[in-house]
């Protein structure tokens, strides 16, 4: 018959046979040792060990949506015809959005609260459907890079995709984005959104 010690908070105890064991409610992390062995292990790292244990249930794989076919950025168009919104869409669907701002500034306080408000979140109001008054007249629309969905009531992708442009000299940078590979800007990146051509 085999006997095992147990070394829990430095305090040896047994020897016991695997029958005490069972009464003892032994853990799994805690620290065994029998004849023949070179060093002290966890209780479940030894095989004859194994049945004190309940098993544990098995675990389900989380089924994942799968994600949407990948846009090819040179020609901007996916399996299901998906097609990236072009440099030229985007700048002028933003300069709509600041000539229009521009014309609520006029209103004295109300214009100048709404204006910059309009500029951070009009992407994420719901009757709008992730389209700017800007992007709607060209024709375009910002989702989310993994499902293509638009960003309808995600008033935080909205501001943070738009915060870049309200910086001083980076804005140019970051505007100057659109012409790379993938089209995506600094905020698009940080906010995990894509402008896309609405069919």
């Amino acid at each position: 018959m085999e006997y095992f010690y147990i070394d829990d908070t430095n305090k040896q105890q047994g020897p016991f046979s695997l029958e005490e064991l069972k009464e003892k409610g032994l853990k799994r992390t805690s620290k065994m040792w029998r004849e023949g062995m070179s060093e002290w292990l966890e209780a479940s790292e030894i095989n004859e060990l194994n049945d004190l244990f309940p098993s544990p249930p098995p675990v389900e794989p989380v089924s994942k949506p799968s994600p949407p076919p990948p846009v090819d950025p040179v020609s901007g168009t996916a399996s299901n015809e998906t097609v990236l919104a072009s440099a030229g869409d985007r700048f002028l669907a933003y300069l709509i959005d600041t000539l229009l701002v521009g014309v609520v500034f006029i209103i004295p306080i109300i214009g100048w609260i709404a204006g910059p408000v309009y500029i951070l979140l009009a992407d994420a109001v719901p009757f709008l459907d992730g389209q700017s008054i800007g992007k709607q007249a060209l024709n375009i629309r910002v989702v989310k890079q993994e499902t293509y969905t638009p960003i309808t009531d995600d008033y935080g992708a909205s501001a943070l995709r738009k915060v870049s442009l309200m910086i001083p000299i980076f804005s140019l940078v970051d505007a100057c984005m659109v012409f790379s590979e993938d089209r995506l800007r600094f905020g698009d990146q940080w906010a995990k959104t894509t402008v896309i051509k609405v069919k």
